[in-house]
């Protein structure tokens, strides 16, 4: 069993440690987060405004069994500074020894932080913490949608369960009631993970407060049946008659001044400036950006579509003033990406309020999309004002805060 003593940690720490986590969380919570993102943040905020922290093993000096980062968006120009806390994971073997909470109050102990505003997103099982212990008691009026998914309380049997499923459910009685969470394990895309709150597995253990998902055509008894909507399932011609309506014009990032981006991106971050960070995110080689013009050249959507791990792609941000225009944006920006279904799925960030997003999404995965649950975005002094209509898919849930 570790203990403390068994864990040197390291501020600021870089680009490969970021691949370790990149690597260690796809694999153990199923994160989409991409190899680029690293030198995004550090680099478009700067170096000493974006802050890794790991936790290492002393003896090798290099495995990482923890994280925790903060990215501060300072003032531009008046613009209101804004602290995201994110990267927040420890290794299970190492849990339970405090080492959560010291990376926590130590990536928070920057001075510069003293009286700014703080957000990030939380999980269910972690929002009640955040805002408790840490002050992050002030809550959106929209949730994020991620990826998982959940089946009503039903019954299980011990014949439901593989043989080679992993054993976060072994010991469990047959007949037992409980919510499954259902969540991709993207190293073999054939298998899911199960994962139950500790204790007594009964309907009553569960807080009445987590979001309920949906789970169309799946029998509570045989929860596994659980496919994504990959790439192979997305028909762009399914948007066509939404895109014909949108009327706009759909163009690369480079065709527009960068500026009117910039605008365009502090109207959705309620006047909050990342400048730096959106020029690296949306001329990244790796990734498919478009903005959507209406016919005064003003820019009324934009899309980036990223890969990350596990060979996944994931869209945000996407931005547009309409479901029409986001439909055609979406659709010509997928459309812009060489040997789609070399990639295995595709994923959205929505806020759970713009139902549009939803519905284009599982038009656009001819029905096959699976909603997979919600976080919570939590601010300690106040919350940032978005248009959740607009977002129909954010930055990415790490470090960004829409």
């Amino acid at each position: 069993m570790p203990t403390l003593d068994d864990i040197v940690i390291l501020e600021h720490a870089g680009q490969a440690e970021w691949l370790q986590i990149v690597q260690l969380v796809g694999e153990l919570e199923s994160w989409l987060l991409s190899d680029n993102d690293f030198n995004q943040w550090s680099n478009g905020l700067g170096p000493e405004n974006f802050n890794l922290i790991v936790a290492v093993d002393k003896a090798t000096q290099k495995q990482v069994v923890g994280s925790v980062a903060t990215a501060l968006y300072k003032s531009i120009d008046g613009s209101p500074p804004l602290v995201t806390v994110g990267m927040f994971f420890i290794r299970p073997e190492y849990r339970g020894l405090g080492l959560g909470l010291i990376l926590f109050e130590k990536v928070l102990a920057d001075p510069r932080f003293k009286g700014v505003n703080r957000g990030l997103n939380g999980v269910p099982a972690m929002t009640k913490k955040y805002a408790s212990k840490h002050g992050f008691d002030k809550y959106a009026d929209w949730k994020l949608g991620v990826a998982g998914m959940r089946n009503p309380p039903g019954e299980i049997n011990s014949g439901d369960i593989p043989g080679d499923f992993p054993g976060d459910m072994r010991g469990i009685s047959p007949g037992t009631n409980f919510w499954v969470f259902l969540v991709l394990n993207v190293t073999m895309f054939q298998k899911v993970r199960c994962e139950i709150p500790r204790g007594k597995s009964k309907n009553g253990d569960i807080p009445g407060d987590i979001p309920r998902g949906k789970s169309p055509g799946i029998s509570p008894s045989h929860p596994w049946g659980v496919v994504e909507a990959d790439t192979k399932d997305i028909a762009t011609s399914a948007l066509e008659s939404e895109s014909t309506a949108a009327n706009v014009k759909i163009v690369n990032v480079a065709d527009v001044p960068f500026d009117k981006i910039v605008a365009y991106d502090v109207k959705q971050l309620d006047g909050i400036r990342r400048d730096g960070y959106l020029k690296l995110a949306l001329t990244d080689p790796s990734a498919w950006s478009k903005v959507a013009l209406d016919s005064d050249g003003n820019i009324v959507g934009l899309v980036r579509i990223r890969p990350g791990f596990g060979n996944q792609l994931a869209v945000g941000p996407w931005y547009a003033e309409s479901t029409n225009i986001a439909a055609a944006i979406l659709k010509a920006t997928i459309e812009s990406i060489p040997n789609l279904t070399n990639y295995n799925n595709l994923f959205i960030f929505p806020a759970d309020t713009n139902k549009e997003a939803y519905t284009l999404f599982d038009k656009l995965a001819q029905g096959k999309s699976i909603d997979h649950g919600t976080m919570f975005g939590q601010f300690t002094d106040n919350v940032v004002k978005t248009d959740p209509t607009e977002v129909f898919s954010m930055t990415e849930y790490a470090m960004s805060f829409v």
